[in-house]
């Protein structure tokens, strides 16, 4: 079983202050947030650079576990052909959700797109134009801030 890596709120703090820092020279029309565990990252940067934010929902885990990859999207209109695109999400584990996600904007819509995650297990993440505010080893699973109260929840069996 994996061991729990916590994030704490200041390095949700941090996470701004390096994005704002690193995406200084390059300006984004809009931000795509990835549903669920990307939701709070996604509002921080859209907020940040005062842009639109878009959603679509993945899941591809199921119990800590790799699983099936669903996809839905909720709300990404009809993007201006040669828009700068930010795909933000939570994590990137093994790229399978950051590789859905771009596909059906690259296939959609004529776009330039990147990614910003708040946490990278996989160096890949730079070959797939997807930069990262912290590294974690694979052995351990990333929990958020915000998910803390779930996880008190869950291991009481509430």
């Amino acid at each position: 079983m994996l061991k729990d890596s916590f994030i704490s709120w200041e390095s949700v703090n941090c996470f701004k202050e390096y994005f704002d820092a690193e995406s200084s020279s390059f300006k984004y029309d809009y931000v795509v947030g990835v549903l669920n565990g990307g939701a709070i990252p996604a509002s921080i940067i859209a907020g940040s650079l005062g842009v639109p934010l878009y959603w679509v929902q993945v899941s591809s885990y199921k119990d800590r576990e790799p699983g099936e990859v669903l996809f839905n999207n909720l709300t990404v209109p009809n993007l201006p052909v040669g828009s700068k695109v930010l795909i933000v999400d939570d994590i990137f584990d093994t790229g399978r959700t950051f590789s859905v996600v771009s596909s059906f904007l690259s296939r959609k819509f004529e776009v330039t797109l990147k990614g910003y995650v708040f946490v990278s297990k996989d160096m890949k993440c730079v070959e797939k134009g997807v930069s990262y505010f912290e590294f974690v080893q694979k052995d351990k699973w990333v929990v958020f801030p915000w998910e803390f109260s779930s996880l008190l929840f869950n291991k009481k069996g509430v």
